[in-house]
This record gives C-alpha cells, structure tokens and sequence, in this order.
C-alpha cells in the first residue's frame, strides 16, 4: 500500500465519504469517485480502514453500541424536530439503512453487523 493509499483510508475514517476522502488525499476531483470505489473495493484497503477504526474506538473507548445508543436517545429526545430528523437520519445510516443507495454498498469495512432492535436500546437507556 502506498501513501496515497493510506491517506485515503485515515481520510475515509474521518469522513466515510469515499469521494471526499479520495481527495483529501490528492486524488483527481474528476475520477474521485470512481477511485473511490476502487480503492474500497481491495481487500488491503478494507482490512487497513478496519484495523484504524477499532483502533479508533479503543482509543476513545466507545462502541457502535455506544453511538447507536446515544444517537437513538437525542433522536427520541431532541427539543427541535430538525434535530430529531438528523439523529434518526444518522441512526439509520449507521445501521445500513441507506446502503442500497450508497456508491460503495459493496464493500465490507464494518461487515460483522451488529443487529440493535430499538426497543433494546430504549431498555439501556432506562437502566
């Protein structure tokens, strides 16, 4: 792997946007998206992208459970409606709802889902 390479998968932690990691890491503008979904397409790519995010996460000692938890509780309890909506929004694109739509809904970073039913997440927040 390249240092171009790796650029594009610290970026891609960062934004999860394929296309803007592409050029944040001097990438072309014009081919970004398509050199985006070459990128994650290669299985070196995707295990360095993995290894950075549970590095990540250990670093900041928090789980998808954690996030997906905190995110279902401002949804539920935000004061303003646009807040809800974005919460929910982000909820349900960390749970994969959106992939069928996404670019690179092939790919597997992240592949183990971790399935969360709402109503467990509601039983935490009450403990």
């Amino acid at each position: 792997m390249n240092d171009k390479q790796k650029r594009f998968c610290e970026e891609y932690v960062v934004t999860l946007n394929g296309a803007q990691s592409a050029i944040n890491a001097g990438y072309s503008e014009r081919t970004a998206r398509q050199k985006a979904y070459e990128l994650l397409s290669q299985d070196n790519i995707q295990d360095f992208i993995q290894e950075l995010q549970e590095k990540k996460s250990k670093e900041l000692n928090i789980t998808f459970e954690d996030v997906v938890s905190q995110m279902y509780d401002i949804a539920t309890n935000a004061d303003r409606d646009g807040d809800r909506i974005k919460a929910l929004e982000q909820t349900a694109k960390l749970l994969g709802f959106y992939e069928k739509d996404n670019l690179q809904s092939s790919v597997k970073v992240n592949s183990t889902p971790t399935v969360i039913r709402f109503e467990d997440v509601r039983k935490l927040n009450d403990e």
